[in-house]
């Protein structure tokens, strides 16, 4: 357990350091919006998970459930649109 939430903290702090370089390389809301994008990027992992690690999930994966996750991205993938 305490590994995991090392590794954690390890990843977070990694990811905080990308962020402050991307910052310091280019423009904030572009930087900003490659960052809105985890909820897509976490939702295609867990749609990784839950096809080979059967039970590894309490959310079964159907059309139904899936559909206004994949409405709510392409929102997301608008708004980055609109941005530019």
């Amino acid at each position: 357990m305490i590994g995991a939430i090392a590794l954690e903290e390890l990843l977070d702090f990694t990811g905080r350091l990308a962020a402050i370089f991307a910052y310091a390389l280019g423009a904030v809301t572009t930087a900003k919006s490659v960052g809105t994008l985890q909820p897509f990027v976490i939702m295609i992992y867990i749609s990784i998970l839950g096809a080979f690690v059967p039970g590894a999930l309490d959310e079964e994966l159907d059309w139904k459930l899936v559909l206004p996750k994949i409405s709510a991205v392409a929102f997301i993938v608008l708004g980055i649109y609109l941005i530019y």
